[in-house]
């Protein structure tokens, strides 16, 4: 009896962490794209990344070198995070 009080509890509960953890997650995912499209498309078509299929220190190179030009305004923040994304999306 007890045991299937707490099943009864335990699975429940389970699920909703799980649910709000993939929620949580699609919404993460979905900020980071949106910085990645909001600060990348400023200088270049976004067609020009998609294309592309490097590793995360070859990404990390490459957002470095467009966080240092003026129109870019990428902080060190919004880089790791375009990095993060990159390399997860467009990675070898």
């Amino acid at each position: 009896m007890k045991k299937g009080l707490i099943l009864m509890t335990v699975v429940p509960v389970c699920s909703l962490l799980f649910g709000l953890n993939a929620m949580f997650a699609q919404e993460g995912q979905a900020d980071h794209d949106k910085l990645f499209n909001d600060k990348c498309s400023q200088c270049h078509s976004l067609k020009r990344v998609e294309k592309r299929r490097m590793s995360a220190q070859d990404w990390e190179k490459t957002v470095q070198s467009m966080k240092k030009k003026k129109k870019s305004n990428i902080t060190d923040e919004d880089a790791k995070v375009i990095v993060t994304y990159l390399a997860g999306r467009y990675g070898k």
